[in-house]
């Protein structure tokens, strides 16, 4: 591992950086810290040529990225997207973090048939969070906290333990901006996005859950749920297509 220690170093960081995930590990004081760089090195700098994202550096993405290593221990796997500035990236990480034996690699479908003894695997690839235990094994995919993609959220993850117990907790920490009429063609929301929003929006408020629950979970404007959630309720029947149409959401939010 010794030859990844400079990894972050400008001579060798390059342009076209996709991240499968960050991990900061047993550094609580250190969360808003991290939270924040995140939002302000992962911005809009980069171009789409056909086939895939081209991030351009800045000056403060070098400085907040490469300053990451000087907090804590970094380690990366090579993503599908790494070009031949990772070349000498290894693609499957395995590493012991205190007691806890770690197995890090992009795509989940590429992880070996025999693991061996590992408590947690860590796997990227399809920008969605996810967080599993099978067996004894814990398998975490914190999403992305890049430039959205495939209008998924925008997210990562902090895993909390302790060597002492076996015990451990899994923050999703979610940096997606909430909808609004003003930022919605910026999110580029789809119908079928809308459809599956406004879905979640009635199976929450059909449970019992407030307006500003609903809201805070969906990272969605008040205003909207509670037009949805009234629609819903004074019209006996309404569907997900019927409640876009009716109050003419399509025309609001749809990019």
């Amino acid at each position: 591992m010794d030859n990844w220690k400079n990894i972050l170093d400008e001579n060798i960081l390059k342009f076209n950086v996709n991240f499968a995930a960050i991990f900061v590990l047993n550094y609580e004081c250190l969360k808003d810290y991290v939270i924040n760089q995140i939002r302000d090195f992962y911005s809009e700098d980069e171009k789409w040529d056909g086939e895939n994202y081209i991030f351009e550096e800045t000056v403060d993405y070098k400085k907040e990225v490469r300053s990451l290593q000087q907090i804590a221990p970094v380690y990366m796997a090579r993503g599908n997207n790494d070009k031949e500035w990772a070349k000498d990236m290894p693609y499957f990480v395995r590493e012991q973090i205190g007691n806890r034996t770690f197995y890090m690699c992009h795509k989940k479908q590429d992880l070996p048939d025999d693991l061996g003894k590992v408590d947690f695997v860590i796997c990227g690839h399809s920008h969605k969070y996810e967080l599993k235990q099978e067996g004894s094994i814990c398998y975490i995919n914190p999403g992305s906290c890049g430039p959205r993609r495939f209008h998924q959220p925008i997210t990562f993850a902090i895993l909390y333990f302790e060597d002492e117990t076996v015990d451990y907790r899994v923050e999703k920490i979610d940096l997606s901006p909430a909808l609004t009429k003003e930022n919605a063609k910026k999110l580029s929301l789809s119908e079928k996005d809308l459809d599956r929003l406004i879905g979640r929006i009635i199976k929450e408020f059909s449970a019992g859950k407030s307006i500003e629950q609903i809201a805070k979970k969906n990272r969605v404007e008040k205003e909207l749920v509670e037009a949805v959630c009234r629609m819903y309720a004074t019209h006996p029947g309404v569907t997900t297509a019927g409640i876009m149409e009716k109050l003419e959401l399509r025309k609001l939010y749809v990019n």
